[in-house]
């Protein structure tokens, strides 16, 4: 009688301890949905050229020069981020990041200085940088914990949405501020969901990392090159990857600058769009992505998503009609962003499980330092003749796709 008793209580024991596991599991999961929708609440992003052509009166270059600081910060304080992760642990390198924000939004808003703003992309960057990976690894640390690491991908995507919805939400918020209040209260503002973003992060139950202790930097980017190096496929796939991804974020930058100083946009509307253009991007990766299971010839498919941007951009050159501009816009960067997709599963294909994250990230890097120094040195084309940078960089496009040497069995 005593023995089933006790059986009883520790089956009771067990359901608790279950109930209490399930309830923690919950919290975590809505806490970090919260801190990406925070941390994606991006106020500027649609307003971001106006404030610095209007209140900041910088010049095109001088953006472009401040976009490349962020971009080589990121790399830079991308170094030492993995040794920060393993001595504090990740939900304080997701503290820093929103912290670091934060910092950076109220320095961002504080004086129309350059110098001042160059200490703000730091600020920035190294938020950035904290945020790279960080919330990837907290959720398959606290998974594995859990021993229901399975779920990481179905997880790892909600995260991504509720980051975009931030950004989607965020927009037409900043926008209104902006053309009712005062451009540096956008930015200002910005560091209220930054410091919820990190409040929170300060609120996650720390788990222990299962991840090996990082190399040095030099010795991960001589391996990661080496592995591209090495495999001839992945090789032609990643140099098409980082031309036709640097060719599209190039228009990514420059469309408010086109809208708001070429075809005198509404600043009001240039904020609606932002935000119509991030919901596009979630239709056009669906789209290709669940017709490129099904379609046979998979080249074909992949050189349409380069063609088919390269066409439009020299189309925004030659058309005069500002509804067709934006719909070309709208198309070249759904289509060429989701091209990504085809690129990335196809260098997967090709590597083992191990070695994916260092060749990946290597990529990511490479793209991101071609952007920092392409970004300036076009500016002075933007300047003279926007349409014939156009005009220029579709005609590019559509040449390395009729030139791809990729072929079907490598997607």
């Amino acid at each position: 009688m005593l023995e089933l008793l006790s059986n009883e209580k520790r089956e009771l024991e067990l359901i608790d301890l279950k109930k209490k596991r399930s309830l923690s599991y919950k919290k975590t999961i809505v806490k970090l949905c919260l801190f990406q929708f925070f941390m994606g609440f991006y106020l500027i992003s649609a307003v971001l050229i106006p404030f610095y052509l209007t209140w900041a009166q910088i010049s095109i270059l001088e953006i472009s020069i401040l976009q490349s600081v962020y971009m080589i910060g990121i790399v830079i304080f991308g170094i030492p981020c993995g040794a920060i992760a393993d001595k504090i642990g990740r939900k304080y390198c997701l503290f820093l990041a929103g912290f670091s924000s934060a910092i950076a939004a109220l320095i961002y808003g504080s004086v129309s200085n350059l110098i001042i703003f160059f200490i703000g992309e730091i600020f920035f960057a190294f938020g950035t940088a904290m945020m790279t990976g960080s919330v990837e690894s907290y959720i398959f640390d606290y998974l594995n914990k859990l021993g229901i690491e399975k779920e990481y991908p179905k997880l790892s995507a909600k995260m991504e949405s509720f980051f975009l919805l931030g950004v989607i939400i965020s927009a037409p918020i900043g926008t209104i501020i902006a053309f009712y209040l005062y451009f540096p209260i956008v930015m200002t503002l910005m560091a209220v969901p930054y410091l919820i973003s990190a409040i929170l992060a300060l609120t996650l139950n720390k788990v222990q990392s299962i991840q090996n202790k990082p190399k040095s930097i030099s010795k991960l980017m001589f391996s990661g090159f080496k592995k591209i190096h090495d495999n001839k496929v992945v090789k032609i796939v990643a140099f098409d990857l980082i031309i036709v991804e640097t060719i599209v974020m190039i228009l990514i930058f420059y469309y408010p600058f086109y809208l708001y100083e070429t075809l005198n946009v509404s600043i009001f509307f240039v904020g609606i769009f932002n935000s119509i253009l991030n919901i596009s991007q979630i239709i056009f990766m669906n789209l290709i992505t669940n017709y490129a299971t099904r379609v046979q010839n998979k080249k074909l498919l992949f050189n349409l998503s380069a063609i088919i941007p390269g066409v439009l951009y020299v189309l925004i050159a030659l058309i005069l009609q500002t509804p067709l501009i934006i719909t070309c816009i709208l198309f070249i960067i759904g289509i060429g962003l989701s091209r990504r997709i085809l690129s990335i599963n196809a260098i997967n294909k090709q590597i083992e499980k191990g070695h994916r994250t260092i060749i990946l990230n290597t990529i990511n890097i490479c793209v991101m330092m071609v952007e920092a120094f392409i970004i300036p040195m076009i500016s002075f084309l933007v300047v003279i003749n926007i349409n014939v940078f156009f005009v220029i960089i579709g005609l590019l496009l559509i040449l390395l796709a009729l030139k791809s040497r990729i072929k079907n069995d490598f997607l």
